[in-house]
């Protein structure tokens, strides 16, 4: 069974549509690749951003605070190569290619694909791909209902947990489904090294490459033996059709808030094979206000123990930053700690320990 706290893969969708330029289906193409996700059998893996009205500065911002691992920008492009973007006053706002193959290089740890739905995109999908290890883009101008048409095969088959690749053909082959001449517009460009990958790397099942690998991550069972004394229980190193994990019940804290629940915390371990724990987290669900101070308290005991039996040292400044309740992220020998706070109906913390070199 799928679940959903796991490890999303995080979508950003970029739109920009300058009031000086013909007008874009924007809207109906986010609607429809966020209909396709939600449709397909691996939905709880994904998590879809939405950014509009994008000027050029919003582009790093946005990929700072979402950290997505695939990039999707719709808009227009110039037979120079250039993107359009909009400025302060939400007209035409371009940006060359150099500019956003350097903005990505920044960021080409995390992001894995980028899609640029805009016409004339080759001359950026080139200059990205330099960096990142597929992009996606136009090689003449494309129709609003071929670009529509491209992302909903493309997202359809993401979300069959087929690899990226296979779904660049799959938003090919729905132009041509849809009587639109233009299946050959959209090119697919690979970073150098890519060919030589497994082309399996970038499906649902494998999105997070392992960097490399430690004594304790090196043994599932034992990780998951220091997380049943950590918890009530833990069950064993468990495959779920799309990766390997194993996770504990919630332990209640307090009473139970205005949703009907009371705060809780688990812990996890997650991994996309099957003999090298990639990730161990602790996550913290505050749903009463009233009770957090305890919430709290438990969050950081069971942080302090979780690295003593894992046999880590823990980080400088990561208990006071709990403490305050300030995210954070320390890169150790043994791999990158963080402390997130994601923020829905409820505020829900988590301090990961992801295996990296």
């Amino acid at each position: 069974m799928l679940r959903s706290n796991d490890h999303p893969i995080k979508i950003l969708f970029l739109a920009s549509d300058p009031s000086d330029a013909s007008r874009l289906r924007l809207g109906q193409e986010f609607r429809d690749i966020q209909e396709r996700l939600q449709l397909s059998k691996y939905r709880d893996k994904f998590w879809l951003e939405q950014r509009t009205s994008v000027r050029p500065g919003d582009i790093s911002q946005a990929l700072l605070d979402i950290e997505p691992h695939i990039v999707h920008f719709s808009g227009h492009g110039k037979s120079t190569g250039e993107l359009c973007f909009e400025d302060e006053l939400g007209k035409i706002k371009p940006v060359q290619a150099d500019a956003l193959a350097a903005l990505f290089e920044l960021v080409s740890q995390q992001v894995k694909c980028v899609v640029l739905n805009a016409c004339y995109s080759e001359t950026q999908a080139k200059a990205i791909a330099n960096h990142i290890e597929f992009v996606v883009g136009m090689n003449k101008a494309i129709g609003d209902k071929a670009a529509i048409a491209f992302a909903v095969g493309f997202y359809k088959a993401l979300g069959a947990n087929r690899p990226i690749e296979e779904a660049y053909e799959f938003g090919c082959v729905e132009i041509q489904l849809q009587g639109i001449p233009e299946h050959l517009t959209p090119v697919l460009k690979k970073k150098p090294q890519t060919n030589e990958i497994d082309a399996n790397l970038l499906s649902v099942k494998n999105l997070f490459p392992i960097k490399n690998k430690l004594t304790i991550f090196s043994q599932p069972n034992k990780v998951c033996n220091i997380l049943a004394n950590q918890g009530l229980d833990s069950g064993s190193w468990t495959y779920d059709g799309l990766s390997y994990y194993c996770s504990t019940p919630y332990l209640e804290i307090g009473s139970k808030g205005s949703l009907g629940l009371p705060n809780n915390l688990a812990y996890y371990a997650e991994s996309e094979v099957a003999n090298i724990v990639q990730r161990v987290k602790i996550v913290l669900n505050l749903n009463n206000e009233i009770t957090k101070q305890l919430a709290f308290s438990k969050f950081i005991k069971a942080t302090l123990a979780l690295f003593e039996n894992l046999n880590l040292p823990i980080p400088d400044g990561l208990i006071p930053s709990i403490h305050q309740e300030i995210p954070c992220k320390f890169q150790q020998d043994y791999g990158l700690v963080e402390l997130k706070l994601e923020k829905t109906r409820i505020d829900t913390w988590q301090m990961i320990i992801t295996n990296v070199s």
